[in-house]
């Protein structure tokens, strides 16, 4: 019946759908300054939404396709809502049209200023990439030719820019109560909204100018007032013009992630063609030479500086001071790609067109998916200061966190490294047929090692807590917490490849994000209650919830056998095992650790009785044979 109502009215039921979403994306812009309900007056907020719902119809007569179109309308918005947010938090005074103008400016100061997101801008933020991930869903199309859509494209431009000229009227503005006057710039867009003051200021962007005004003369004029300043002044200037000679951090960093995303691909091949020697010396000298650059411009510079300035004065600067940890990072970086000479060399350059569009294809949610989880990881600690009344408390509490989460990150370590090994042999394995028992064969036994290493870390906490100083040992009880919502993340992994198997990476995208939004959720809501506890389990209960998305979604699209009741089994010993080695009271250290790992041992002997039997185990099973 609803499938029956929905095609004799689709196209009502389109434009309907469609329209909404322009109205959402100016009022979730809006809101990463003020809640817009509230302030922005009536008519100001209607026009809003027709400036919004006609930049969306032109989109969609240019693209033909309504996802695209709207995907283009929320990133827009949210870009122009940070844009404004940060200019707003660094001046006062909102993002204007002839800010445009002034980007080179506002590049070079812009290492002057905190960037660190507020829990609004973070939740907007989510709720953006969200819905832009949702408007996959939302495909309909123009099935007509781009030279038969370029009719209503020109309309509709014609349209927008006949409705900003009556924004701009004087008369216009005073019958619809919109607030005219500019001297008062964030009251202008609290009241009128961003894209409705944007519009009535772009007349100021060309103005006039006097009779006898001459671009050269003006330069003259200012040339000839050049050196009047005072010595004092002349030297703050000298050392302005010598800091402006360093390496721009950001252009550094900007190499720096250039060169190591690229480097993704030869890494990738050398899992591929099964090579980790050379993979993990790369990643070995990365590791080791970084640190040893950093010690030679943080200690050793200094000191040559002082005692034999004459053998490093040709290119060490002292006042260049923390510049010199993003030089090493160049560093690195550069040398990493002489190694990859013979993996980059023997075959031509092309462009694949179709190979090209199915990789976007594929990757392009795999890149949402990348970012979010790194959102994932991160967000908590990011949002976690402004969520208390007292930002110092927040700070203090966030640091204890920091430190003590340090520990868990074996299981980080474990993950990382199982992922190295695994997703070039599940790809490799996959061309060969229809591999499932051996997918999940892969998950019992990271679940297995992943126990292990729970145990292991929580057993000889007493020893491993020295690697935090004793004043964040208070915070100790979330290292459990910790690693659960790494073991997690982990499954999360090995689930996942059912939809990168299937060309449906677009699930991982979805996933990521509703992890993302629990996560945050979570963490505002209760983390000014119970503290960064709050905010681990709010990390388990983002990870477990996609966890089991992805395996109920996975059983349909790409159903793989697991041994769940050995892997309850292994689940409920190591739970009663961490229950026994935590409750069970033993002052004494040694006997304590003793007791633990005669519980490890356990732990130890059921893997070997039930899934590895030592005649497996390489190496071992050579001296069993030998006796």
């Amino acid at each position: 019946m609803i499938k029956k109502i929905y095609k004799k009215y689709e196209i009502i039921f389109n434009v309907v759908l469609f329209s909404i979403f322009p109205i959402a994306a100016f009022y979730l812009m809006e809101f990463y300054e003020h809640n817009p309900f509230e302030e922005v007056r009536f008519m100001a907020g209607f026009f809003n939404i027709i400036l919004f719902e006609l930049i969306a119809w032109i989109l969609y007569s240019v693209t033909g396709r309504a996802k695209w179109a709207l995907r283009a309308v929320f990133i827009v918005a949210m870009v122009f809502g940070l844009i404004n947010h940060y200019v707003m938090l660094f001046r006062s005074t909102p993002f204007v049209p002839w800010d445009i103008f002034s980007i080179g400016t506002a590049t070079s100061v812009a290492s002057n200023y905190d960037f660190a997101p507020t829990a609004g801008v973070v939740v907007v933020s989510v709720i953006f990439i969200a819905l832009i991930m949702l408007m996959h869903f939302v495909d309909f199309r123009i099935k007509w030719k781009f030279r038969f859509r370029l009719i209503p494209t020109v309309l509709g431009i014609l349209a927008l820019c006949l409705f900003v000229n009556a924004l701009q009227d004087e008369d216009f503005q005073t019958d619809n109560y919109l607030y005219p006057f500019l001297f008062t710039p964030a009251y202008m867009t609290k009241v009128n909204g961003m894209a409705v003051t944007f519009a009535m200021d772009l007349k100021f962007v060309a103005v006039d100018k006097p009779d006898g005004y001459s671009r050269q003369k003006a330069k003259e004029l200012l040339d000839s007032y050049a050196g009047t300043d005072d010595n004092s002044d002349a030297a703050n200037n000298t050392a302005i013009t010598d800091k402006s000679d360093y390496p721009n951090i950001i252009v550094v960093m900007a190499v720096v992630v250039a060169l190591d995303s690229f480097q993704c691909i030869p890494f990738a091949y050398l899992r591929y063609k099964k090579r980790p020697i050379k993979f993990a010396a790369i990643k070995l000298l990365s590791i080791i030479g970084g640190i040893g650059l950093n010690l030679f411009f943080l200690l050793v510079c200094p000191w040559l500086n002082v005692h034999c300035p004459a053998t490093i004065s040709w290119f060490y600067d002292p006042d260049y001071l923390v510049g010199y940890i993003f030089i090493s990072n160049l560093i690195i970086s550069v040398v990493q790609m002489f190694f990859f000479i013979p993996e980059l060399t023997g075959f031509a350059y092309k462009l694949d067109r179709v190979l090209l569009k199915r990789m976007v294809v594929y990757s392009f949610p795999v890149l949402i998916l990348g970012l979010v989880g790194i959102l994932n990881q991160t967000v908590d600690k990011m949002i976690y200061p402004f969520l208390f009344e007292d930002r110092q408390e927040g700070l203090v509490q966030l640091g204890i966190y920091a430190a003590t989460s340090k520990i868990a990150m074996v299981m980080a370590m474990f993950t990382q490294a199982f992922r190295y090994a695994y997703e070039p042999f599940v790809f490799g394995k996959d061309r060969e047929g229809d591999n499932r028992k051996m997918y999940a064969a892969a998950m019992k036994y990271f679940l297995i090692f992943s126990l292990l290493a729970f145990l292991a870390v929580m057993f000889y906490l007493d020893l491993l807590r020295y690697l935090v100083a004793k004043g964040y040992w208070e915070g100790l009880g979330v290292v459990a917490i910790v690693m659960l919502a790494e073991i997690c993340k982990g499954i999360y992994f090995n689930l996942s490849f059912w939809y990168k198997l299937t060309d449906k990476t677009y699930w991982g995208a979805y996933f990521s994000v509703i992890g993302c939004v629990i996560i945050v959720v979570l963490n505002i809501l209760f983390v000014p209650v119970y503290g960064y506890l709050a905010s681990a389990w709010a990390s388990v209960a983002g990870y477990a919830v996609i966890l089991l998305l992805s395996y109920w979604i996975g059983q349909k699209e790409y159903p793989i056998r697991y041994d769940l009741k050995s892997l309850r089994l292994y689940v409920l010993l190591a739970a009663v095992l961490y229950v026994i080695g935590e409750q069970v009271p033993i002052p004494n250290l040694v006997l304590r650790l003793a007791f633990r790992t005669v519980l490890l041992l356990l732990f130890i002997a059921y893997i070997i009785k039930k899934d590895l039997p030592l005649s497996q185990i390489p190496v071992i099973n050579r001296i069993i044979k030998k006796k």
